[in-house]
């Protein structure tokens, strides 16, 4: 018999079905039902995948896909740069999160971590969220 609490669950199939889930996760996590996935492949969405309110404040999400065979990581320059990108973001943002389909790494949790707190008092709070977190 299956216990549901003990499965791994896959990555989504694609990078698209990744955003939807999140989508609706986060419309869901922040009581938003005019949530919308922002933009469309090809046009500039300054690093928001997705643009909601939580609790009427603007929030974003940026939704990174990726392999797991064979692996392929979620990198420093890589988040620095989508952060860089949600700064110019209009409206300013309240709320950044990064979710992946990554594995966990207390490396990249720390630097995310690090740059939420220097950028707190002038921009936004960043967040990382994992595929098993999100799956939780």
């Amino acid at each position: 018999m299956s216990d549901a609490n003990n499965e791994q669950l896959r990555p989504p199939p694609s990078w698209d079905k990744f955003e939807e889930i999140c989508a609706d996760l986060f419309s869901r996590i922040w009581k938003d039902n005019q949530l919308v996935r922002y933009g469309r492949a090809g046009q500039r969405q300054h690093g928001v995948d997705i643009y909601g309110k939580d609790d009427g404040a603007d929030a974003a999400v940026q939704c990174k896909g990726k392999r797991d065979w064979p692996t392929t990581k979620l990198t420093i320059p890589e988040i620095d740069a989508e952060i860089q990108e949600a700064k110019k973001f209009e409206p300013p943002l309240t709320t950044y999160i990064l979710a992946t389909t990554a594995d966990n790494d207390i490396y990249i949790t720390d630097h995310v971590n690090a740059v939420s707190a220097s950028v707190r008092a002038g921009c936004f709070a960043a967040c990382k969220v994992s595929a098993p977190a999100l799956s939780r």
